[in-house]
């Protein structure tokens, strides 16, 4: 069996017995074109620079010890950031050893991918 197979069946049986935790509140509502202030104001913390290439990156926001949220910006004409329009979020619970992708392309549908393990 390939190796994508085996970790699509793992996270379809990960997420049906509960061992996936659910996005932090206020996830679901980021939306590409906030500003990272705005997606801080949801989160209820401040936002710092994470990885960066370029005129993309990486806003970090830590909600708990364990717990925290990336989520893919690009800079602004105007010197500022904003939340990529191809939205891209990592959520790393610490606490629980779980890495998640959420994606939202192009504001459309969200489309949720779900991994084991913290790297």
């Amino acid at each position: 069996m390939k190796t994508k197979w085996k970790w699509m069946i793992a996270a379809a049986l990960a997420a049906l017995v509960g061992c996936v935790s659910p996005p932090p509140a206020g996830v679901d509502a980021v939306h590409g074109g906030m500003t990272v202030d705005e997606v801080g104001s949801l989160l209820g913390v401040t936002g710092t620079m994470g990885r960066w290439s370029g005129d993309t990156g990486y806003f970090v926001y830590r909600l708990s010890s364990g717990t925290k949220v990336s989520v893919g910006c690009i800079l602004t004409k105007d010197g500022g950031y904003c939340v990529h329009s191809n939205l891209t979020v990592y959520v790393q619970d610490g606490e629980r050893g779980q890495k998640t992708w959420i994606r939202k392309p192009n504001q459309s549908v969200p489309a949720y991918r779900r991994s084991r393990g913290s790297g």
